[in-house]
């Protein structure tokens, strides 16, 4: 360990100890966040009556992950066997359930027959593959000799088959057939064998020979073929694709290549993607060629931005043209290629055999559709089979959803509110919701300037078979609707979910594209989600059953919140179901609980499988909801963190951190890591060190975002004020990003009220981002103002006071509050030069600021940088709310580019104070007295 790194552990270490003598338990510190164990990586047999998972530690930012060990266990827990020192990542049940499959770092293929303490090994295994169908279960694993073996063993019938010289290998769906790359040399030219290994007979035939193929796809059936083959013609690289089908073409055939006729010209082979459902066509990607730019050495180094750019030269060099790839189908009747997107197209839904497609006016910037014209898309289907093209010029609003037959398109209506079908055979568009009384907008963007132009999800939660009916949501509630007009609309939840506050969501269901087909009369699961008290768990609702869905379990727990873009990182879990039964695995937490696996099979009782409690050693935290008024009247939620040794006698020092609306983490379980997200304070952490952290909700405004801010979190803290065991006079703002954006603002807004902030990659001028670029992408950030998080819903030039009162740099001398500003000096969402403008703005005022300027990360820090964050801002704060020493890197200018850095960090004696180089004489001698002790 370098000398700095044993400087910042040492400090760390005393720093989060100060106050041991108030617990018990031990204090959290930065000592505890890699050895802090989770579980993870959960898997269940395809029969139900088996669980595997690891238990692992050191998964936080810039650290590598260490395995603990695997878990197998029964659901029902009466049998249980652990094996440390395995990564779940390499273990797999087999197809009939009866074993467990995994190799250990000594490379032996471990076999554990599950239920029992029996396991054996095969030595030098490299790796493994399991078929997947239970009725023919195969095992394939690779030796390490110098035949390069590959084994393949029926579990049933102990059958085995044996093979040399491998390269690659893989089962079909149905565990019928196995291909087998194999190495040879013809005329010393290395070249690869590909066997078609027909499993049941123990027949194979080598159906091509060649160099190089790879992107194997099967057919769902197992009788299809196909693959990319690469080679080199007069020194120049040439792809092509290969086809085989069983019992038909005897062995595979050349279907297309790059110097074909079938390749549309200009253009190159890129990828196979797969098969179509019927297995007609052969859906590829193709790659356009571009033709070498010559430059000339002499010429002048110019870039020319023209008004006629359909994107700017920065997203042109970001993102080059020669990278785009393009959708296309090869007819595998007549191995004909269709290109079936062009340059300005693209496509994201399909059904039937219909690919649903955006037409541009021109390549443009896809984040300037509002004002853009080469933006501007109408929507087109397209026959994958035919080719044929049904223009859709009144489908111009949001939610737009194909279903799978292909029969119908869904899509919202952004003017009249309201959900319309397009009967494709007909073009007849009918208003499905005609009548309903309801809001299809989402509960967690109504603030937003786009908030409008969308219902909840974005897209059906699901369709029932053969495109009857589809369920959508709107803000609590699910409907099922009639896309044929002729039923009225159901609402499936009865309005339990409006009226008691509860958000319902299919179980599994992402929000976003979704083709689930559901049975006209299932038995859904739904996860559920109360907005008032936060609790969370699973109710069920039976199709073409009258009545209030069926409560199954809600308590004060994080089960599965789907949808919520709020709740903090890795809290959710979607519930794994066995393929063959009705079990399923959850994972439970809370805010005093770490997340553990349960199973279950009604959603009613739960068996406990993991019991991995670290918390339980530490000073923890506890959390309560909170409701105030905002400064408007508005009614607000906010998460309290208190210590779990808290003293109602004792006056705490209290930290704002907000970002958007985070009290429905309620219960979430927080794990101690160095900073969330790169460059906000650990929750854990410091209250676990005698701080309370609290979380306010922010509603904003649209075109005037701050007052929003100003008015939640100024009253917020004057909420916080009023309890019994705050320090009033030591309120601290934390914030990150759009959370740093809002401190900048809070600091220049407020007189006296915080005794500290930090904001860390954030900016303070509006107008000055407005204009910036996205150093990710090259994409101007104007999309972010006008229609994003940013929540001016306008331009400068449209509300240009806003923006001039939205931006902290207009005010920074009106600013009281100590500063420590943290940014990256190549922060690709915010730019350094405004966080220096902020800080030169503050520096030529007097105010009391510092700025932490990282040279790596990109908008946060991770690593070493993060572990320095973490300690520079902990000593800021406790200097500031606690009255602890102040550091030498806050009280001494330190010379920029040294090591002296490191030896910063160092505490001065009590009584020194920030800017001794700033002293009169007789403030400088009684320092130099307190230094010399």
């Amino acid at each position: 360990m370098k000398n700095g790194s044993k400087i910042i552990v040492a400090i760390i270490v005393s720093l989060c100890h100060y106050s041991n003598g108030f617990s018990q338990k031990p204090l959290i510190d930065s000592s505890v966040y890699n050895k802090w164990p989770s579980v993870d990586a959960i898997q269940i047999s395809n029969d139900g009556q088996y669980a595997m998972y690891s238990v692992r530690s050191g998964n936080y930012f810039g650290r590598g992950i260490l395995i603990h060990k695997i878990v197998m266990q029964s659901t029902d827990a009466s049998w249980k066997m652990q094996v440390p020192g395995i990564s779940s990542f390499k273990a797999n049940f087999s197809a009939d359930s009866k074993r467990l499959f995994f190799i250990n770092p000594g490379d032996s293929l471990c076999i554990v027959r599950l239920g029992t303490s029996d396991m054996q090994y095969i030595s030098g295994v490299g790796s493994f593959h399991l078929s997947k169908e239970k009725k023919n279960s195969w095992i394939a694993y690779s030796v390490k000799n110098p035949a390069g073996e590959l084994r393949v063993k029926n579990l049933d019938n102990g059958k085995e088959l044996v093979f040399d010289s491998i390269d690659a290998y893989q089962f079909s769906n149905d565990g019928n057939v196995l291909l087998v790359k194999k190495k040879t040399k013809d005329a010393n030219m290395a070249k690869q064998l590909l066997l078609w290994v027909d499993l049941q007979s123990g027949d194979s035939s080598t159906i091509w020979s060649g160099r190089d193929a790879g992107n194997l796809i099967l057919d769902h059936a197992g009788r299809q073929l196909a693959f990319m083959a690469k080679d080199s013609i007069a020194g120049k690289p040439t792809s092509s694709i290969w086809y085989y089908k069983k019992n038909t073409t005897g062995k595979a055939i050349m279907i297309a290549d790059d110097r074909s006729g079938r390749i549309e010209e200009g253009f190159e082979l890129a990828s196979i993607d797969r098969f179509s459902e019927d297995g007609k066509q052969l859906f590829i990607e193709l790659k356009q060629l571009q033709q070498p730019v010559k430059s000339d050495p002499d010429a002048v180094k110019l870039n020319i931005w023209s008004y006629m750019d359909g994107r700017l030269p920065s997203n042109q060099l970001k993102q080059p043209n020669n990278d785009i790839h393009y959708k296309a189908a090869v007819h595998l009747d007549n191995h004909k290629v269709e290109r079936l997107l062009q340059a300005n197209e693209d496509s994201w839904l399909s059904g039937g055999d219909y690919l649903l497609i955006n037409r541009y006016a021109g390549v443009g910037d896809r984040g300037e559709r509002l004002w853009n014209k080469l933006d501007q898309a109408t929507y087109y289907l397209k026959s994958i089979s035919t080719g044929k093209e049904i223009p859709l010029p009144s489908l111009k609003d949001k939610g737009l959803s194909i279903s799978p037959g292909g029969k119908y398109l869904i899509y919202f209506d952004t003017d009249k509110q309201s959900i319309f079908s397009y009967e494709i055979s007909t073009g007849i568009i009918r208003n499905i919701t005609k009548g309903v009384n309801t809001t299809w907008q989402g509960e967690y963007g109504d603030d937003w300037p786009g908030a409008k132009n969308g219902y909840r999800g974005y897209s059906p939660a699901g369709w029932l078979q053969d495109d009857k009916s589809v369920l959508i949501y709107d803000r609590y509630d699910i409907w099922q609707l009639d896309p044929s007009g002729t039923r009225a609309p159901i609402n499936l939840t009865n309005g339990y979910g409006r009226k008691h506050h509860i958000i319902f969501y299919l179980m599994g269901d992402d929000a976003y594209i979704h083709q689930t087909v559901i049975k006209p009369s299932a038995r859904l699961i739904l996860t559920a989600f109360n907005t008032d008290d936060k609790d969370n768990g699973f109710y069920s609702k039976t199709l073409g059953k009258k009545g209030d869905p069926e409560l199954l379990t809600m308590g004060p727990y994080i089960y599965n919140i789907t949808s919520n873009p709020y709740l903090p990182d890795g809290s959710n879990f979607t519930p794994v179901k066995a393929r063959d039964a009705d079990v399923y695995i959850v994972r439970r937490e809370s805010a005093t609980q770490s997340p553990n696996y349960f199973s279950t099979t009604d959603f009613k009782t739960f068996t406990r499988l993991s019991d991995i409690h670290p918390e339980k050693g530490y000073n923890w935290y506890t959390s309560e909801l909170h409701n105030w008024k905002s400064l408007d009247g508005r009614n607000l939620q906010g998460i309290l963190f208190k210590p779990e040794n808290f003293d109602p006698n004792k006056k705490y020092p209290v930290i704002l951190f907000y970002y958007e609306r985070r009290s429905d983490g309620l219960n979430a379980y927080i794990k101690p890591e160095n900073l969330c997200n790169g460059c906000t304070v650990n929750i854990p952490t410091y209250v676990s060190n005698n701080y309370l952290v609290f979380e306010p909700d922010i509603h904003y405004q649209i075109g005037n975002p701050m007052q929003g801010t100003y008015n939640s979190v100024v009253s917020a803290a004057k909420y916080i004020s009023t309890l019994p065991y705050v320090n009033s006079k030591k309120l601290g703002l934390q914030g990150c990003s759009w959370g740093g954006i809002q401190t900048d603002y809070l600091v220049t807004h407020t007189s006296n009220l915080f005794a500290a902030a930090c904001p860390a990659s954030g900016e303070s001028d509006f107008i000055s981002f407005y204009g910036s670029l996205d150093g990710g992408n090259g994409q101007s950030q104007q999309s972010m103002f006008e229609n994003g998080q940013t929540r001016m819903g306008a331009t400068p030039w449209e509300l240009p006071d806003n923006y001039i009162k939205s931006s902290a740099i207009y005010n920074a001398d009106k600013v009281t509050t100590p500063l420590l500003i943290m940014h990256t000096t190549d922060d690709g969402r915010c730019p350094f030069y405004d966080a220096v403008t902020f800080f030169t703005a503050l520096r030529r005022l007097g105010k009391k600021a510092w700025m932490l300027e990282y040279t790596d990360g990109n908008h946060g820090v991770s690593g070493k940088s993060a572990d320095d964050f973490s300690l520079r801002m902990r000593q800021f704060f406790d200097y500031y709310l606690k009255d602890k020493p102040a550091p030498k890197w806050m009280v001494k200018s330190i010379p920029a580019g040294t090591k002296a850095v490191e030896a910063s960090l160092q505490l001065m004696p009590e009584g020194v104070k920030p800017g001794a180089n700033l002293l009169t004489p007789k403030e400088q001698k009684k320092t130099d007295a307190l230094l010399r002790k």
